[in-house]
């Protein structure tokens, strides 16, 4: 019995000058083999027929008459014997390569990434201009001001080393990214978590929100001995540093 391999509606398209029909491999379920569509003999390998026989390659047979290029032009047989080869020689070198990799795992480099290279690899690790500065921009809006070093390490502990290996410099990642540079640097050892809790506790005690004339010096006794100078460098303003703190 002659049937098709792939369902279709009717009516089928004649393959012109030809044998069969466009876009359809008839196939002998009895025999199990398959038609050629140029002389339209039965056999079990449509390919290797085609290549020696008309001279004419698989993929422009397959477009010649309509056909996918993953469509099989083999008979079931065939393509069993085809599979099992194929799967006993991948096993074979997953093992051939594990042996490889569990004989010379000391001798391997670590694979690491300094934000260079194709846009491809760069998309993969979030390092293209387009994600640092989508990076950078989340650190900003999270610290509410103009991000320093220590804050990139706190909120993406990878993106500072990013931004130096891509521009050089912090400064010149800012200008980039159409941020303000910075003049000098300074250290940011004061725990943010602290000075919010100050301000907090501020405004509990005395029942009104704290001014910058209520932190004036560092050196001031008591809970809250850390002067508005810190409270500039770490937030940006007084205000932001109330709205970080949920006072305003």
């Amino acid at each position: 019995m002659i049937r098709s391999l792939y369902k279709a509606q009717e009516p089928f398209m004649l393959a012109p000058d030809g044998h069969g029909y466009m876009g359809v491999v008839m196939y002998d379920d009895v025999t199990d083999t398959v038609q050629c569509h140029i002389c339209g003999k039965y056999m079990s390998n449509v390919c290797f027929h085609a290549y020696r026989t008309h001279k004419i390659f698989a993929r422009e047979y397959k477009q010649r008459f309509g056909l996918t290029l993953r469509t099989a032009l083999c008979s079931k047989k065939r393509s069993k014997q085809h599979s099992e080869v194929m799967l006993r020689n991948t096993e074979l070198q997953k093992k051939a390569c594990n042996l490889s990799i569990k004989a010379n795992r000391d001798k391997i480099p670590r694979p690491t990434y300094n934000g260079k290279g194709s846009i491809q690899m760069k998309n993969k690790y979030g390092c293209c201009d387009l994600q640092l500065k989508a990076r950078y921009d989340i650190v900003k809006k999270c610290v509410l001001r103009n991000p320093i070093t220590s804050d990139l390490l706190k909120f993406d502990r990878k993106l500072p080393s990013l931004l130096v290996a891509r521009y050089g410099n912090l400064n010149k990642a800012r200008v980039v990214f159409g941020d303000k540079t910075r003049v000098g640097g300074y250290s940011n050892p004061l725990p943010d978590l602290d000075m919010l809790a100050s301000l907090r506790r501020f405004a509990v005690e005395n029942k009104r929100l704290p001014t910058p004339k209520d932190f004036k010096s560092e050196n001031a006794p008591g809970d809250y001995c850390f002067g508005r100078s810190s409270y500039y460098r770490h937030f940006g303003s007084w205000s932001n540093a109330l709205r970080v703190a949920g006072l305003k």
